[in-house]
């Protein structure tokens, strides 16, 4: 249905050619000065010719009448009809930017408009952004060195699939380039909730805290495909994922050296629209242990037992000063736990100890800081607790020479005992048993010779 009659292109066939001349004369159309066809002229003058052009060539129309003597009169001015049913070249390199520059060549989304496509074609040609139902979207004739640039406005209701042809002058199109998905909207995603922080032995650190192990984790859900971001204090970036199909993320991150680390977490969607940060979370990490445990003062409520030696009461305690309030204390005797306490203001601390039976204990104390660093005494201290009372045996009063002997025989007291002399419920002497349990006092103090 094109109008050919000032000449133009093509890629159909036939033309028809119209017109009015006498009843009875022959008109006759020429390609330059070859007949190509004809036809009689009927009752009413009125005449038309279809012409099936024989290939893809530019041709030189002109139309001529011969009346029944075979009289020919002169021809129309030529018009210059080219035809052609080959297609242009199928648009590759397709370029897609954002009015911010964000490439969306192979899709995606943007909070901005328009959205500018381009390309390089064939001079003349036109070039034709649709969408999947074939609706137009935008359009431009290739200009001298067949860059082209086109902008398009995308709808606000979501995303568009959008393809590129190629429309030659004669009315042939390309194939379409592979379809690209790109969406525009302004649309913030929710703000993050429930976010979740652990770190590697997993303790929960979702409000805070602190820690001796990295890397951290985050997780939580979201609106699937949409992007996870953690951010320090002076919003950085650290770190991102993306919400899975479930709507569920995790990411994790790793510190690089000890110190307080502030953290927030943001989503982020596709078009580029941002979502309000989660309040601040403050992690301390901590790798470096305490000092070393010292200065413990042990008592048994009568003797001070710091450098460890002998009691005969079970209940004993310990004090000291950790590094810091909040440091967890614990005593050990062995590997094995017998108490622990929490260091008060100034790191200040005293547990009451109960030991179980008489033996001797190696007491150690070890310091642990919040993030989990413990620092245990490598020297412990030895306690002996020994509450049993033994009388002493085979006891015998030696007069034999001449000076009053208390002789206690092998084992009538435990290894090195104090033994003691009494004279009216008095201590009157004293002395150290051998390590076989005997011992022996010569005229002991207090007692009258031959006593």
């Amino acid at each position: 249905g094109n109008d050919l009659s000032d000449g133009g292109k093509t890629n159909t066939n036939p033309i028809t050619f119209e017109g009015v001349g006498r009843e009875g004369d022959t008109v006759i159309i020429y390609n330059g000065t070859t007949p190509i066809a004809s036809t009689v002229i009927g009752e009413g003058g009125k005449w038309t010719i279809p012409v099936t052009l024989p290939g893809n060539d530019d041709y030189d129309l002109n139309v001529g009448y011969t009346d029944p003597l075979n009289q020919s009169g002169a021809t129309t001015t030529p018009i210059d009809v080219g035809y052609s049913t080959t297609p242009p070249a199928d648009p590759i390199g397709l370029i897609i930017e954002d009015a911010n520059g964000k490439d969306l060549s192979s899709g995606g989304g943007t909070n901005v408009n328009p959205v500018t496509f381009k390309g390089d074609g064939k001079e003349g040609d036109t070039v034709i952004i649709r969408d999947a139902d074939g609706k137009e979207l935008g359009s431009v004739v290739i200009g001298a060195g067949g860059d082209w640039s086109i902008p398009v406005t995308l709808p606000a209701t979501g995303d568009v699939d959008v393809s590129v042809v190629y429309k030659d002058e004669y009315g042939n199109e390309s194939n379409p380039s592979p379809s690209v998905e790109v969406g525009f909207s302004t649309e913030k995603p929710t703000d993050p909730e429930d976010v979740k922080i652990v770190d590697a032995n997993g303790k929960e650190l979702t409000a805070g805290g602190s820690t001796n192990t990295s890397p951290l984790t985050f997780s939580g859900k979201g609106n699937a495909g949409d992007i996870i971001f953690i951010y320090d204090d002076s919003n950085k970036k650290l770190g991102s994922n993306v919400v899975d199909e479930k709507g569920e993320w995790s990411l994790e991150i790793a510190l690089p050296a000890d110190s307080n680390y502030s953290f927030e977490v943001g989503f982020e969607n596709k078009y580029g629209n941002q979502s309000g940060n989660t309040d601040p979370v403050i992690i301390d990490y901590d790798t470096l242990p305490p000092p070393m445990p010292s200065h413990i003062i042990i008592s048994d409520g009568t003797n001070d037992l710091s450098l460890g030696g002998l009691t005969n009461k079970d209940a004993l305690t310990f004090s000291g000063v950790a590094e810091k309030e909040g440091d967890l204390v614990t005593i050990y005797s062995g590997a094995l736990v017998i108490g622990s306490v929490i260091a008060g203001p100034g790191g200040v601390w005293s547990v009451p100890i109960k030991l179980d039976a008489d033996d001797n204990y190696d007491l150690k104390i070890g310091y642990k800081d919040a993030a989990g660093n413990e620092t245990i005494q490598t020297v412990g201290t030895n306690v002996e607790l020994d509450t049993t009372v033994l009388s002493p045996s085979d006891v015998t009063i030696d007069f034999s020479s001449g000076t009053a002997q208390l002789i206690g025989a092998k084992d009538s007291v435990e290894p090195n005992a104090t033994v003691y002399i009494y004279r009216d419920n008095v201590v009157v002497d004293s002395v150290t048993a051998n390590s076989d349990g005997s011992w022996k006092l010569s005229q002991p103090s207090g007692l009258p010779d031959n006593t």
